[in-house]
C-alpha cells in the first residue's frame, strides 16, 4: 500500500513539474519577505537553529512545512505532514497543510538531499516566485540549486543569502 501510494505522490509530482516548467512565470525583483521552509522532521531543529543564527535570513518571515514519518501514538502540529495525511490519489488531507502550500511565498526552501517523495511533492505544490534546494539528482524545481554538504547548514544559508543578494532579491 505505501509502495503504490509513493508511486502515485511520484506521478502527480511530476505532473506538477512539467506544469511548473511549461508555466510563464513573471520575474520578480522585489525584496524577499516571506520564506517557506519544506524539512524532513530529522533535521528541523538544526535547520531552524542555523537560521535564526544567520543575521540576514533571521530576519524576515519564515514558515516551516515538515514532513514526518508516521507514529500513531503521536500528535501532529499543524505545519506537519506524514504519508498518512497524503491519499492514495495524492492529495492533501490536511487542510492546515492545504493552507500553508496555498499561500504566496517569495521564496521557497527545499532540504531535501536525498530526492524524497514527499518533500519533493510538497514543494511541487507550494505557490511560490522563487525555489531554492540542494544540488541533487531532481532540481527541475528549483531556480537556484546549491551544492553544499548535507549537515553543513551554515555553508547552505551563507550561499543563499551570497546569491540572493547578487539577484538583488535582499
Amino acid at each position: 500500500m505505501l509502495a503504490l501510494k509513493k508511486k502515485s505522490i511520484l506521478k502527480n509530482y511530476k505532473k506538477n513539474i512539467d506544469k511548473y516548467v511549461q508555466k510563464e512565470r513573471v520575474q520578480n525583483t522585489k525584496p524577499i519577505k516571506n520564506i517557506l521552509l519544506i524539512v524532513k522532521e530529522s533535521v528541523k531543529d538544526a535547520v531552524l537553529n542555523d537560521i535564526n543564527k544567520n543575521s540576514t535570513l533571521g530576519k524576515i518571515n519564515i514558515q516551516t512545512l515538515v514532513s514526518c514519518t508516521y507514529d500513531k501514538k503521536r500528535t501532529y502540529t499543524e505545519n506537519e505532514i506524514t504519508i498518512k495525511d497524503i491519499s492514495i490519489a495524492a492529495k492533501i488531507k490536511k487542510e492546515e497543510v492545504i493552507s500553508i502550500l496555498e499561500k504566496p511565498y517569495d521564496l521557497v526552501i527545499n532540504y531535501d538531499v536525498t530526492n524524497d517523495v514527499v518533500l519533493n511533492y510538497l514543494a511541487s505544490k507550494v505557490n511560490a516566485m522563487f525555489f531554492i534546494g540542494f544540488a541533487k539528482q531532481e532540481n527541475e524545481l528549483n531556480d537556484l540549486v546549491i551544492k553544499a554538504d548535507k549537515e553543513d547548514y551554515q555553508s547552505f544559508h551563507n550561499e543563499i543569502v551570497k546569491y540572493l543578494k547578487i539577484l538583488k532579491k535582499l
